[in-house]
């Protein structure tokens, strides 16, 4: 699209902007003092472009930098905050965290330009608007930083829209220099010239890019890349693929929307420059204080302590730790010892990897180990962890290092007051190799959770030289180490109160005695696992059966528990645990039932007794996802080994074969994916639905009833069936889309849902052009109790727009119900609010009402031209 100003031509394309400049001239058709406020808007949205570009580049770190510019933004009611945000980005705390691609950009605006440089153009011709505005304005030096530029404009659009204090004339008098000054910056602007796009995802897991500027090359890759998970929203790129949170999007790209302040409860206004409407967000993902999180219960201290003859940081001793002594004798003769530099603490999360290894650094400190015999100086005590895990929920906590660049900084925090200067990644690299004070101990808690572990490992493995030693707790095996100590079985007193705590699980706690735990013991040999089957198994009603000894070896017990048990479970409960143990996946159990009740399987089973069933003995584990008590199912380790040798002897082994193929659809999942809930897995399942259509590998109505099943589980699915049926592009009518949509209705969504629910109606009456059915629909959100009056007044408008379109029966009761909702929030109007329900009563034939309503307008605003519209028509009746 060309723009126009002093004579020159622009073909530089910016979708968000261009859409905007549509204002601009449209307005030339109107008065320059009309061009002069629309330049003004384009101004406005052209600093929050490139402020919200800004912030995009700002990467994660421990203390949420962007987080906290956001927070400030959604909130803020003035463009001078926008202007304070971007100072911070490119020159304030947040600019040590910019990506490295932004930094071009960053030296445009905070570099001093001079003659013959386009912003000090474009700020010369901002200046001469300020003389005529703001006459006592501060006047340019010969230099300046890029920045100047856009605070020069906060200051002028601040003082134009002062109360419309601004003469007609001066308005005109700025429009040519205003116009010329805008179009230099955002013809030139660097940021403006970077890749941006707006991303959308199908359900087959390929993306959508539309390219918003001239060059989008460095995004084509996504549009065959299924391995990438990136949200929908407008990117930018600066080597990284850069969310902009601050700016959103239609999906059709004819609109864009920016935080324009007015926050309240749990909603933030947002404006777009483009049609001028304004929307009420949600921004409960900005709800959290922008201060720091708190700390873990397992950070650090910030300074180290003298313990025994060791200079350390540990965090205190858990008060509740219960020894394990053979593992706690081989971890202290592995760090002890001059070999094996890297020793990981391996388990499952939650088993007392941390609390062990606590508990070993105290005993080898305090007993005076390290003094004796040399072996540590320091021990420094690194946190990675991000959640704890308290008796009251996950906590969100702060890791004390996320990055390599975070564990130098903490490393010379500690260990700077002793004189050792490691002030940078390559100064602590050298440390790990070799300290010339003495040997030291890294421990890094919960290194799964670092950024890139895989990375910081390497790093770390390239440079720790005994005697330094590094021990490393984590969930995950990926990080081996030279030594591996794993956490995989407990003593008696560990067993007994496993044996409790499952007893109580299934309401039998008081039946236990010595004599059940004493034999758990026994048969089980202490492995947690075998204690749960063995109790779930000896259970019978009010009391638990003897527990028979199997005599085995111990690599034979848990087969032997497996084989009684296994003889024992219905045949229901025996096909869900061969279709779940073939497959190590945490698994929905929508996902168990719809596989098992699809067509294709006669047969009919009770998912959820057999599934219970399983439980009981400990087969199965269950959790609950906490963000939406969707239930999932898995199989422990020990127990899936013994599935695989029963699957292949399976007499029903083609059928479950084709179970676990449609289980497959749903994606694998591990336990960290669990607070995630069922969502992805759904999405999942339609994103392979979706491609198999495409394919041709199945039809649309092979799959309706199954996924019609899953949504009358999770309602959600409904919404998921409408895009499937969009893509396949096989509903022109919109029938069965609108059947979809309002089958989601009946289910009870939450307000917010079933407004959204309703827009997406509204949008397919307004392309089969069905008037009627449109403003019932756009009637729906308005009258829901939770609307603003934002949404309530543009109800009105849209009503008010179509007088011919609708038969005027059908328009005046539409009118007659609007009314009623504005009148009862009239307090709540501003004067536009008032002139859109002035015309409806017009509508209606009660002139007095609306001639009231319009007076009214003007006594908030005396200057709102509809209101005076409004009130002249009636006054000429």
């Amino acid at each position: 699209m060309a723009a126009c100003y002093n004579g020159l031509f622009s073909t530089h394309m910016f979708v968000p902007l261009n859409l905007v400049w549509e204002r601009v001239e449209t307005a030339r058709s109107d008065s320059p003092i009309a061009v002069c406020r629309n330049l003004m808007l384009y101004g406005e949205a052209l600093l929050k472009t490139v402020a919200a570009g800004m912030i995009a580049a700002v990467a994660d770190d421990k203390d949420r930098h962007r987080y906290r510019l956001c927070h400030k933004l959604i909130r803020s009611n003035g463009l001078g905050d926008w202007d304070d945000a971007l100072a911070n980005v490119c020159s304030g705390p947040a600019l040590q965290h910019l990506r490295a691609g932004a930094y071009e950009v960053q030296q445009e605006i905070t570099s001093r330009h001079g003659r013959g440089s386009y912003i000090y153009d474009a700020t010369v011709l901002l200046q001469k608007c300020l003389d005529v505005i703001v006459p006592e304005a501060e006047k340019l030096p010969s230099r300046f930083e890029g920045r100047l530029w856009f605070s020069k404009f906060v200051m002028l659009r601040n003082k134009e829209r002062a109360h419309g204090a601004t003469p007609d004339d001066a308005l005109r008098n700025i429009v040519s220099d205003l116009e010329g000054s805008l179009r230099l910056l955002a013809d030139n602007s660097k940021m403006l010239k970077r890749p941006w796009v707006f991303l959308r995802r199908n359900l087959s897991g390929k993306y959508n890019v539309v390219p918003l500027g001239d060059d989008s090359t460095s995004f084509s890759r996504l549009k065959g890349d299924r391995a990438i998970n990136l949200k929908d929203g407008v990117y930018v790129d600066f080597t990284d693929h850069c969310y902009v949170e601050l700016i959103e999007s239609t999906v059709d790209v004819i609109d864009f929307q920016y935080p324009n302040g007015s926050f309240r409860g749990i909603k933030s206004e947002w404006i777009s420059y483009v049609s001028g409407t304004r929307r009420a967000v949600d921004a409960t993902p900005y709800l959290q204080p922008a201060s720091a999180l708190p700390s873990s219960e397992t950070q650090g201290f910030r300074d180290l302590r003298v313990v025994g003859g060791c200079l350390v940081n540990l965090p205190p001793k858990p008060t509740d730790y219960i020894h394990r002594d053979e593992l706690e004798s081989e971890l202290t003769a592995v760090l002890m010892n001059d070999r094996h530099p890297i020793v990981t603490l391996v388990g499952r999360g939650g088993i007392g990897k941390t609390s062990l290894g606590l508990e070993v650094l105290y005993q080898i400190t305090e007993s005076g180990h390290t003094q004796r015999e040399g072996r540590f100086l320091f021990i420094v005590w690194l946190s990675a962890r991000d959640i704890d895990l308290l008796p009251s929920g996950p906590k969100i906590v702060r890791p004390t290092v996320v990055s390599v660049s975070d564990i130098a900084k903490e490393v010379s925090n500690l260990l700077s007051p002793y004189g050792i200067d490691v002030s940078n990644e390559s100064a602590v690299a050298q440390l790990m190799r070799s300290c010339s004070e003495g040997p030291i101990l890294f421990v890094f808690d919960n290194f799964e959770t670092v950024q890139q572990p895989i990375d910081v490992y390497h790093w770390i493995d390239s440079n720790v030289r005994c005697p330094n030693k590094v021990l490393i707790t984590t969930r995950h095996n990926d990080f081996r180490g030279d030594y591996e100590v794993e956490v995989p079985s407990m003593d008696e007193r560990q067993c007994n109160a496993l044996v409790d705590a499952t007893a109580a699980s299934i309401g039998m706690r008081p039946a236990v005695n010595k004599e059940f735990r004493q034999s758990v013991y026994r048969e089980s040999d202490g492995h947690p696992y075998v204690v749960k089957v063995l109790v779930g198994e000896a259970a019978d009603e009010s009391s638990f059966r003897r527990v028979d000894r199997i005599v085995a070896s111990r690599d034979d017990i848990l087969d032997a528990l497996f084989e009684r048990t296994y003889a024992r479970l219905s045949p229901a409960a025996r096909r869900i645990f061969l279709c779940l143990g073939s497959w190590r996946s945490l698994v929905p159990i929508v996902a168990i039932e719809a596989a098992l009740l699809r067509p294709s399987n006669e047969e009919r089973i009770d998912v959820r007794a057999a599934t219970e069933e399983l439980r009981r003995v400990s087969f199965i584990d269950i959790d609950t996802a906490a963000l939406d008590n969707s239930v999932f199912v898995s199989v422990p380790i020990a127990a899936a080994e013994f599935c695989k040798k029963k699957s292949l002897t399976a007499h029903n082994r083609l059928e479950i074969i084709e179970d676990i193929k449609f289980l497959h659809r749903f994606g694998a999942m591990q336990p960290g994916d669990l607070k995630r809930g069922l969502e992805p897995r759904i999405k999942r399942l339609f994103g392979v639905i979706s491609e198999e259509l495409q394919k041709r590998t199945t039809t649309l109505s092979n799959e309706i009833p199954i996924l019609e099943m899953i949504a009358r589980q999770y309602a959600p699915t409904w919404l998921l069936i409408v895009e499937l049926i969009e893509e396949s592009g096989g509903d022109r009518t919109g029938d069965e889309v609108l059947n979809v949509l309002t089958r989601y209705l009946e289910s009870g969504p939450s307000a917010q849902e079933q407004q959204k629910t309703w827009e997406r109606i509204s949008q397919v009456h307004r392309r089969r052009r069905d008037w009627a059915g449109y403003l019932n629909a756009v009637l729906q959100i308005a009258e829901m109790p939770a609307s603003d009056m934002l949404t309530v007044s543009d109800a009105a408008n849209t009503i008010n727009s179509l007088k011919s379109e609708v038969d005027i029966t059908q328009r005046k009761a539409f009118a007659h119900r609007l009314i009623s909702v504005m009148e009862s929030r009239l307090g709540e109007a501003d004067a536009t609010d008032c002139s859109r329900l002035g015309w409806l009563l017009l509508q209606v034939g009660n002139e007095k009402r609306a001639y009231e309503v319009a007076q009214a307008g003007l006594n908030h605003e005396p200057e709102n031209e509809f209101c005076i519209n409004l009130a002249k028509k009636l006054e000429r009746r």
